[in-house]
């Protein structure tokens, strides 16, 4: 490793002499442009040389499958660009959703702890998660969802987040909303970038990548490597363990590795990849506030696409897609005397010894064949069918010794003797789904914009399923205000953990009772752009009804188990932006959500804050600098208070300052702050979030 860097930094120390074009530059060379996206643009409305292009102009491409105007929909959607990332510095996807209006992210401390992801209100596994439009929700995980932790920011040309039911196009996990992880896609000349940096924690981080592209290929490739010794990840010290874990460091590597290439063939087709991998390795406590020497966790993630688009005729265009993901965790605790030693204070009863070997292994393989109709300038038929099927297999494999039972303390041993195991028989289940969807989407006299839509979900173990999705948008006259709203249906099968672990299966019958769950979202806002959209203001009111919802509950069940619940959340998103001079960009949010349980009245949902707010100003100056500052607020929220009893956490705030200093044409030096005024905080109780950290470095682009 220490190699690797050596040859980095004379690589970035030659990039110096160097004497290349301007990073950003124009090519002259003619850059791929895949079918469907090049009709987007060239819908795209072009601006008068007295305007100046506003974010409505910006194209979307997860709205409707294929690139639309960002104006023509009706659903709440943000867009986070290659720039905007850049300007941040930030270099997990995780710390770039933290700012996005209506998302709330719960992460167990940075450099690789746990991340889920709520989408106004709903639940992390509510929200599918697309990277270079492979799903990646995994199928072993409880709630089939996804794990930002590990997501790094290499590579990506923009990030979409669409709010609000989305069923009709991405089916089941999609009721709360639609992330997607766009690659950079090369164009022009031959592009090489290197990147090194170090900061605390003893963190360092190396990426190289290339890029380039004609009008008949394109490539984009890019690989990273992080190393940190980190820092302690739980928030508190109890009882003995202070002398045994003085000075910790949960240490932390990952391995990200990015590529697209495209070919264009018969007919203007394009045959395309996109591929992206993950290894990430880091140690970890046993749990809330209880730090361990030897506890590991592995994370390994890979992400495949091809995808072929025909353009059949002018008006219709059709494509065929093979997705293929598979998700590896792997959770390994080996016993030692820190363990056994500290085991009374913690459980407050008698010592023991554990050992923990657990493997999670989740599969998804998908194909879709897609078509898109075009009648004139005014209609767009969106239509297919596809199948998915998703494989989970665990192999949870849990030990233990307990010498001394309590029985001085008047408690019957649980067990017969101190030997024993829990059960471990493992999971190795898979289910399919069939669906069938249409869409159209009617343009009308460039000012009224309708999208409606249908899907067909037949699943293999349960009922078949109709759902759909309306939104609307209506830009005024003169004012050009634009007011919009949408409505939809959602549907989502239970995950093959949640009806085939072996604790319900064997003791509750889980999948006899627990149904699928239902909602019935919609939302509503306007939007007004001032000042030639230098100002631009947006209010969204949004309402999401969950018929048999599936929470893990203990109300019923003291030990816990799966049930179908109903709940409701509402809540309301002000976003603005400022920018008064080219080189000067503000932007701020407020969002309240309240998310609450019909059933079993517990109060607020889980993780989930009532208020929350941000804002980014960035100024870039002599055609040089950047400096990039962040706010984020994060009220109270309701979470475990030693399971399974609840409280709620303290409010809190960060604020993050990067800058960046391009010293020549190809060389760029960095420095990032996070956490500038050193705030003490958990995300989730017992986990500690990062203190003050800095990172500086140098990017070179030739």
């Amino acid at each position: 490793m220490q190699h690797n860097r050596t040859i980095l930094v004379s690589l970035l120390c030659l990039a110096f002499f160097m004497n290349m074009p301007e990073p950003g530059r124009s090519q002259e060379d003619a850059s791929p442009v895949l079918p469907g996206i090049a009709e987007a643009e060239k819908e795209e409305p072009v601006a008068a040389p007295e305007e100046r292009p506003g974010r409505s102009n910006e194209i979307v491409i997860t709205a409707t499958k294929t690139g639309i105007n960002r104006k023509e929909t009706g659903s709440s959607i943000t867009i986070i660009s290659a720039e905007e990332i850049e300007q941040s510095k930030k270099t997990q996807a995780v710390d770039i959703l933290k700012s996005v209006p209506g998302v709330s992210v719960s992460q167990s401390s940075s450099l690789g702890g746990q991340a889920d992801l709520y989408v106004r209100g709903t639940a992390s596994n509510h929200v599918t998660v697309l990277i270079d439009g492979v799903k990646v929700n995994d199928p072993a995980q409880a709630g089939h969802g996804f794990d930002f932790a590990h997501l790094t920011t290499d590579n990506i040309e923009r990030i979409e987040i669409v709010r609000g039911s989305q069923s009709v196009l991405y089916g089941s996990d999609a009721i709360g909303g639609v992330i997607n992880i766009i690659t950079k896609m090369g164009s022009g000349k031959p592009e090489v970038s290197l990147l090194a940096e170090g900061g605390s924690f003893s963190t360092f981080k190396e990426s190289a990548g290339v890029s380039g592209g004609t009008d008949w290929a394109h490539y984009s490739f890019n690989v990273s490597r992080t190393d940190s010794r980190g820092f302690s990840r739980t928030s508190t010290w109890r009882g003995i363990r202070k002398s045994f874990l003085k000075n910790r460091h949960d240490g932390y590597d990952n391995t990200s590795i990015s590529a697209q290439l495209g070919l264009k063939t018969v007919h203007d087709s394009w045959l395309s990849m996109a591929l992206r991998f993950t290894d990430a390795n880091l140690d970890i406590p046993n749990g809330a506030y209880e730090e361990d020497k030897n506890h590991t966790f592995g994370n390994r993630n890979l992400a495949l696409n091809v995808r072929y688009e025909i353009p059949v005729f002018d008006w219709w265009e059709s494509g065929l897609t093979f997705s293929y993901m598979n998700q590896t965790m792997q959770d390994r605790n080996v016993p030692d005397l820190y363990e056994f030693a500290t085991s009374r204070y913690q459980g407050g009863t008698y010592a023991s010894i554990n050992y923990t070997n657990m493997t999670f292994n989740g599969k998804m393989m998908s194909g879709e064949f897609k078509n898109k109709f075009m009648i004139k300038d005014f209609d767009e038929i969106i239509c297919g069918v596809s199948y998915e099927q998703e494989h989970g297999a665990t192999n949870p494999y849990y030990f233990g010794w307990m010498p001394a039972q309590p029985l001085d303390l008047g408690i019957p041993p649980n067990y017969p003797n101190p030997w024993y195991m829990q059960p471990t028989e493992p999971i190795d289940e898979k289910q399919g789904t069939w669906a069938a969807y249409a869409q159209n989407h009617l343009k009308l006299f460039k000012r009224v914009f309708v999208i409606a839509g249908l899907r067909y979900t037949r699943p293999d173990n349960f009922r078949r399923s109709i759902d759909y999705g309306v939104s609307g948008s209506f830009i005024v006259p003169v004012t050009e205000t634009r007011f919009k709203a949408s409505a939809g249906s959602g549907y989502k099968i239970p995950s093959l953990y949640q009806l085939y672990n072996v604790f319900e299966r064997w003791n509750r019958f889980t999948p006899a009772y627990l149904n699928p769950e239902r909602t019935l979202s919609y939302d509503a806002g306007i939007e007004q752009p001032l000042w030639d959209e230098r100002i631009v203001l947006e209010v969204n009111y949004f309402s999401i009804d969950y018929k048999n919802m599936i929470v893990y509950d203990t109300n019923l069940d003291y030990n816990g188990r799966y049930w179908n619940s109903n709940a409701l959340t509402r809540g309301v998103e002000c976003i603005a932006s400022f920018t008064p001079i080219d080189d000067l960009a503000i932007k701020g949010f407020y969002t309240f959500t309240r998310s609450y349980d019909k059933t079993f009245h517990t109060g607020d949902l889980l993780r989930r804050p009532r208020h929350q707010a941000g804002f980014t100003i960035n100024y870039s100056f002599l055609d040089r600098g950047n400096l990039n500052l962040a706010f984020s607020y994060v009220g109270k929220r309701r979470d475990y208070w030693r399971y399974p009893y609840f409280s709620y956490m303290n409010p809190y705030y960060k604020l993050d300052l990067a800058a960046s200093w391009w010293i020549i044409k190809q060389l760029q030096a960095f420095i990032r702050i996070e956490n500038l005024l050193n705030k003490k905080y958990d995300e989730i109780r017992g986990y500690r979030a990062a203190p003050c950290s800095v990172h500086a470095g140098l990017k070179a682009v030739f």
